[in-house]
Formats: C-alpha cells, structure tokens, sequence
C-alpha cells in the first residue's frame, strides 16, 4: 500500500511538472513575432485576423491625442478594428523590440504619417496561454517634434 501511495504521488509529480515545462515549448502558443505581426497586421493594413486571441482579456490601451487620453479595454479596440477592417494606412512603419526579458517584452512601433507620427508601446506577458499583448500606450507627436 505504501509503495502504491508513493507510485501514485511521483506520477502526479511527473504530470504536474511536465504540464509547467510544456508551457515554454509548446507549438500552439502565442510568440512575440506572432503577436507583433498580427497587431502589425491590424493597425497598418486593417487585417485583423487572430487579433482577438493575441491581447489579453484584461488589456489596457490608452490613446493619447489632441492633449487629451483615452483608455478602452479589448472589446472596445476589437469594435474600433472591426470597424476600419481592411483599411490600409497610408504611412511607413518601424518596429523595434526595446526591452526583452523571459516574461515580459515591450516593442516600439512608429507609423510615419505626412503631418505627423504614431507612436505605439505595446508591453507583450509571456502567461499560461502564451504571449499576450496587455497593455498598448499610444501617442501622436507632430512634424516638426524633435525627439
């Protein structure tokens, strides 16, 4: 009996172990490269397939324009993405990842319009469902704004 106890114990440690381990190696998770070219996808070319799967339930995305801040949470963005489906932008794009760590990364993403430039801080948490983009602080800047 007491063998069968200990038997039993190890088989719960092996499984519970090989489920922790199999988050950082699994296939069907979301990376950062997936994340930022499906967020890439949808505020540059209005593709906004996988969209939805790549932020977090609890995201937080505060738009600043016009002096003034706005924040909306996933379903809100969704509705405003939804809305300019396939609508390219009109302006280049530069990404540069600026701080990596194991659980959390934070990409800069600018979008150089004719009159002015978007800049987007998207911070990206590596959780038990992959990497999702949790927090998006978006600012506008206009020409002639030495950085």
């Amino acid at each position: 009996m007491k063998n069968a106890v200990t038997l039993t114990m190890a088989l719960v440690m092996l499984i519970f172990s090989n489920t922790q381990a199999r988050k950082a190696t699994t296939d069907d998770m979301l990376t950062i490269n997936y994340d930022l070219n499906t967020y890439l996808n949808a505020v540059g070319r209005g593709r906004i397939e996988g969209l939805s799967k790549i932020l977090a339930d609890d995201l937080k995305c505060t738009i600043k324009y016009t002096g003034k801040s706005y924040i909306v949470g996933k379903e809100e963005l969704l509705k405003y993405y939804k809305s300019v489906e396939n609508i390219a932008q009109e302006c280049l794009i530069n990404t540069s990842v600026i701080n990596k760590t194991p659980d959390v990364t934070i990409a800069r993403i600018e979008m150089k319009y004719s009159t002015f430039k978007r800049i987007n801080f998207v911070t990206m948490v590596n959780s038990e469902k992959g990497w999702k983009i949790t927090n998006i602080y978006s600012d506008t800047v206009q020409k002639g704004y030495k950085e």
